[in-house]
């Protein structure tokens, strides 16, 4: 396993870092560390205690933090070549490929195809919500599974487009879908609305949806990042006219974004690859500013695919030649846990957190790593009347210290 040490600077033109260094680790992981195969096609989930899925194009792999168990059709898998993988409420991990779907229930793989109700075996794209449904992204629409039974939704029932890209779920009324051709589009359960270059959006053509705790969603596309607000408004594009891509070797800039996630301290974090140059980048913005990390930086490879994060910002990238796991807390200070608490834990309405003040941040997560929107903190008290009942996790965020804490809703 190799390990690489880097200091991120201002030595990119263009580049404006704030005056603190910003230093990060990379560790890359290859079929050398027990991969089953680099090509990490159909990217990275995390479960619950940050136990790592990867999806390949020979089946998927568990890490447990030592080492890598593999899964293939010979163990149950529908099919090796993946291309989503996700994990669902009850811990279970979902499984995309051409040839339908696979859970993993912890002993054993169940499989879904057309024959058991999904709209379309090739799957583009699955996520999970905190109340149990998982939504399966296709070229024939959208296909949400309840726990016994699917529910399709296509352009013959009110879906703009059967084209789906990407599937982002942030409750099961507050839905949002990547597409070819017909942008964003927001399903509250009921309707779709959709949100193309006629609202202001850069491209129609949309590759990954991310929404951050004060409800803002980033939209993915060939022409950066187009950002709506929490009233769904167009706000601002992120393109390489801001920063998001440091220039390369060659001094090229460019806007091809693949992917983009929130992690659990509000981070944006964005995949970089343009195919024609072979060149990507992982970009993060943190505190206004955006940083990259490149192959000459220790990056497994510059085709860069999917992302997820850990419960303590910790990312985990998906390569065509293996795994970087990435993390840019290094050299944070860590928030005394004896200062903050929270109470009561286990909680059915509220929960008090004690040990902060006005000025510090807080984050929601549910344990498959979804933003949790809606919720303010005042006066010290939480509102979790909303939630569905599990386990949750709080990042608190406090100048340069952060610590992330656990607590139930029941």
């Amino acid at each position: 396993m190799k390990i690489h040490r880097i200091l991120i600077f201002a030595a990119f033109a263009g580049l404006c870092l704030s005056p603190a260094f910003a230093q990060v680790q990379i560790t890359n992981y290859t079929t050398a560390d027990g991969l089953p195969e680099d090509f990490i096609c159909g990217g990275i989930a995390i479960a619950d205690g940050n136990i790592v899925w990867a999806a390949t194009n020979i089946g998927i792999a568990r890490f447990d933090g030592n080492s890598w168990t593999s899964f293939d059709t010979g163990d149950g898998l529908i099919d090796n070549y993946t291309t989503a993988i996700a994990v669902d409420a009850s811990n279970h991990v979902w499984v995309g490929t051409e040839m339908g779907a696979s859970m993993w229930n912890g002993t054993g793989f169940s499989n879904f195809t057309t024959n058991e109700g999904l709209i379309d075996n090739g799957i583009r794209h699955i996520a999970c919500d905190e109340a149990g449904n998982v939504y399966f992204a296709t070229f024939s629409g959208l296909s949400v599974y309840n726990g016994s039974s699917f529910q399709n939704y296509n352009s013959g029932n009110g879906l703009p487009t059967d084209l789906l890209t990407f599937v982002c779920v942030v409750n099961s009324t507050d839905i949002w879908l990547g597409s070819l051709a017909n942008g964003a589009i927001h399903f509250d359960g009921t309707s779709f609305t959709a949100y193309t270059t006629a609202e202001g959006l850069t491209d129609d053509n949309i590759s990954s949806i991310a929404v951050d705790a004060a409800g803002n969603k980033f939209l993915s596309s060939f022409q950066g990042i187009d950002v709506l607000n929490a009233d769904n408004a167009y706000t601002t594009t992120y393109n390489n006219e801001d920063g998001v891509f440091a220039p390369y070797a060659d001094g090229i800039y460019h806007n091809y974004v693949q992917f983009v996630h929130v992690d659990v301290y509000s981070n944006l974090w964005a995949l970089v690859f343009v195919d024609y140059l072979d060149d990507g980048a992982v970009c993060y913005l943190r505190d206004g500013t955006w940083h990259s990390i490149t192959e000459a930086d220790g990056l497994a490879d510059a085709l860069v695919i999917k992302l997820a994060t850990q419960s303590d910002g910790v990312a985990w990238v998906a390569t065509g030649l293996g795994i970087s796991k990435i993390d840019i807390y290094v050299g944070n200070q860590v928030l005394n846990t004896a200062e903050i608490n929270i109470s009561p834990n286990p909680a059915s309405d509220y929960i008090e957190v004690s040990g902060v003040n006005e000025n510090t941040g807080f984050t929601i997560t549910d344990m498959c790593g979804k933003v949790i929107t809606g919720l303010s903190l005042n006066n010290g008290r939480l509102d979790i009347s909303s939630l569905n009942d599990g386990m949750y996790l709080i990042a608190i965020i406090s100048g340069d210290s952060l610590k992330t804490l656990r607590f139930v809703k029941e």
